[in-house]
C-alpha cells in the first residue's frame, strides 16, 4: 500500500511539472548557409545573434509573433535588410547566406 502511495505522488508531481512547460513560446534561431564567407551583426527585431561562422546554428532566442525587420552584413560592410513574418507559436530557424535569408518553421 505505502508503494502504490509513493507511486501516485511521483505520477501527480511529474504531471505538474510537465503542465507546468510552457510550450506555447514563440522561438528563433540563425543558421548560416552560406558555404562561403561568416555573416556578421545577424538581427531578427530586437533579437541580436552576432556573427555566424560559415555553417554555424545558433541557440534559439524568445521572439515575439509578428513581422520583423532582418539585418545583416558581409565580411566587407556591406549591409543587407529583409523582413520576415512570424505567425504562429513554435520554433523557427531563419536561415541566412549573403544574399538572402528564407525563414523556416521547424
Amino acid at each position: 500500500m505505502r508503494n502504490f502511495t509513493i507511486i501516485g505522488i511521483i505520477i501527480i508531481f511529474s504531471i505538474l511539472i510537465l503542465s507546468g512547460c510552457n510550450k506555447d513560446e514563440t522561438k528563433i534561431r540563425a543558421k548560416n548557409i552560406d558555404g562561403f564567407s561568416r555573416i556578421e551583426n545577424v538581427t531578427v527585431g530586437p533579437v541580436s545573434f552576432g556573427t555566424l561562422s560559415v555553417g554555424e546554428t545558433t541557440s534559439y532566442k524568445a521572439i515575439t509573433e509578428g513581422t520583423h525587420n532582418v539585418s545583416w552584413k558581409w565580411p566587407t560592410g556591406t549591409g543587407m535588410d529583409d523582413k520576415v513574418t512570424i505567425s504562429g507559436t513554435g520554433k523557427y530557424t531563419l536561415n541566412v547566406t549573403t544574399l538572402g535569408v528564407s525563414l523556416v518553421k521547424d
